[in-house]
Parts: structure tokens; sequence; C-alpha cells
């Protein structure tokens, strides 16, 4: 079978005869040809299969894939990347199958050998802190708004802010807005619009928005180190996924080297606290109440309650995490 190729126009697609043809089987993406035995030597991913996740991807980031279909498509090329990172960094014959059934969550009554031989993902890349970089970052705070509590969820909103610059943009999302979510961050979106507190709002989609969040980061004369709170367990696994989905996570590390998660932080500097949500550390030490829940005054409230009440430079270091955090802890689900 021919390779397809990767189409990109916004006109109706036809799907590839591949995809009701059964000649998509992952147990094929190490394979020249598609039904043959993965041997050693047909370990590395074939281009045909490139091909393939590429068209995916694209169908992925439209309103052809939705629910159930895009998580099945996003499934299919987390199984083809990590396929293709085992091979390029460890050289490691793996038979996708079994990364597929832990993908999806299937568990063999019986480990077989293949399975215990697929090293976890978080010991594939360690990056250390480089401690005179972090001393002289910059300081740029972030808040994510999202669909939902999922790391796979999209954002809709990001911020960021530093010192007098400021970044913000609305996300258009390709999948559903919890109803939770919604409430929390009065953000929702009807038809081809997008609203905040019932007001409708300019948004980009997700790869121009993250683009300009990068460009934005460039901007420092030093590469910066991210802070937000409470970032550790999930804005920094959000943020991975959704520059890994586009192949943004490498140009985005140029400009950043390290995380800080004041949470850690503030729970070091002020002990004792019945409460260290950012509304509260806001309201105990600073004395001041804002717009929880709206990335813009998240930013800047933090940003002011880190350089003010935070001891910032005697305990950068120490709460730091390096850039390749969410992908030294990415562990397959």
């Amino acid at each position: 079978m021919s390779p397809v190729p990767v189409r990109r126009s916004g006109r109706d697609r036809k799907p590839p005869a591949w995809i009701s043809s059964g000649l998509y089987d992952i147990s094929a993406i190490g394979t020249t040809s598609v039904g043959h035995t993965i041997t050693e030597e047909h370990s590395k991913p074939t281009a045909e299969w490139q091909e393939k996740a590429e068209y995916i991807t694209s169908l992925a980031r439209t309103p052809l894939f939705s629910g159930l279909q895009r998580e099945a498509a996003l499934a299919i090329l987390d199984i083809y990347n990590l396929t293709c990172e085992l091979y390029k960094v460890h050289n490691v014959h793996v038979n996708p199958s079994v990364i597929s059934n832990q993908i999806i969550g299937l568990k063999s009554e019986v480990p077989d050998k293949e399975s215990q031989e697929i090293p976890e993902i978080q010991d594939i890349i360690k990056i250390p802190l480089n401690e005179q970089e972090v001393i002289k970052a910059p300081v740029v705070v972030f808040d994510l708004e999202t669909t939902g509590l999922s790391r796979k969820s999209d954002i809709t909103q990001i911020a960021a802010f530093s010192k007098s610059v400021n970044f913000s943009t609305y996300i258009f999302p390709s999948q559903p807005i919890s109803k939770e979510a919604s409430e929390v961050t009065q953000i929702f979106v009807n038809g081809n619009k997008m609203f905040h507190n019932s007001t409708a709002v300019q948004y980009k989609l997700a790869h121009e928005a993250l683009t300009d969040f990068i460009i934005f980061l460039s901007s420092f004369p030093h590469k910066c180190i991210l802070v937000g709170h409470n970032i550790k367990s999930f804005d920094t696994h959000v943020l991975y996924n959704q520059l890994r989905i586009y192949n943004m996570w490498n140009e985005f590390c140029l400009h950043v080297c390290a995380f800080c998660d004041t949470l850690d932080l503030f729970k070091s500097v002020v002990p004792g606290m019945s409460s260290y949500s950012q509304t509260s550390l806001v309201k105990e030490l600073l004395g001041e109440t804002y717009d929880a829940h709206n990335a813009i005054h998240d930013t800047k409230v933090l940003y002011k309650l880190v350089i003010e009440r935070g001891n910032f430079q005697d305990n950068v270091v120490k709460f730091s995490l390096p850039v390749s955090y969410p992908d030294d802890s990415h562990v397959i689900q």
C-alpha cells in the first residue's frame, strides 16, 4: 500500500481507504509492510506510519473528530509517538500492541517478557537543573484555564505576567468544556463563539496561541523560569501535552530553564497555615481579594505575592523543577 498523503485543505475530506480497511493495525507500526511479524530489524517505525499519524493529527485538530473519536485518534498517536521515542532514545524493540494496552488501560493477566522490557517514560530523559540559569532567570508567572481536570484537557485561556509585561489569549478548545470548569472559569463556547462572563471574546486556535506564547517567552534576555500555583500536579502536564500534540515542546524548552510551584514554596516559607490555596495566601499575606480563576488576574496577583512575600531569591533553586519535569514524570496510563 502506498503512503497516504497528508491533506491540509479546509474542504470536506474523504478518509483514505486504510481508515476502513483495517490495515492500520497497531501491530504494524514497526514493520515495513502491514501485517508482517515485528522483528528486530523492522523495529524502527516506518515512514508509512508517520504519514498515517500526520493524517490522523490533522483530523484530530478539526471538528471532524470529537468525543470518543478524538480520544481514539489521540490514543493511536500516543502509541506511534511512544514507539518512535523508545526506538530513538533506547533503540528498544517493543511491540506497539503492548504500549496500546497500557495507554487504553488494558492489563494482561500474565505479564509477558516484552511488557517487562518497556522502560517507564520518566526514565527516558533526565535533564539536571542548571542552578546558574535559574538564579539569573526572569520570573514569569503563568496560569492556565482548561476544559476540565484531566491532564489531557484542552487549554481555554493562557496568561503570563512578569514585572510590567504580560501575555493573555483565549484558545478555542477542540473538546467540550465541562460544566464544572465553565462554572469555575466562566468560560464557555456556543457554536463558533467563545464567551467569558457572558461577553464574547476574541480567541485563537491552539497552535497559533501556543506559538504566540513561545514568542512571548523568547522576548526575555535569558531563559525564564515559569512560576505558578499547584502547577507541579496539573498545569505543567496540561501544557506539556498540548505542546507535544503540536510538536512544539522542544522549541518551548529553548526559552524556559525551569518551573517553580508556589504551593511548595509557601508551605515552606509560611508553615502552619490552614489553607494554601492561592486565594487564601493572597488574603492572609497581602490582605487583598481578587477575581480568582481569571488567568490574567491570577498571574498578576501571584507575581506580587511571590516577589513581596515569597522570599523568592533565597528559595528559587530549592523549589525549582527542571523544564523537562513533565516529560520526566510522564507515566503511561
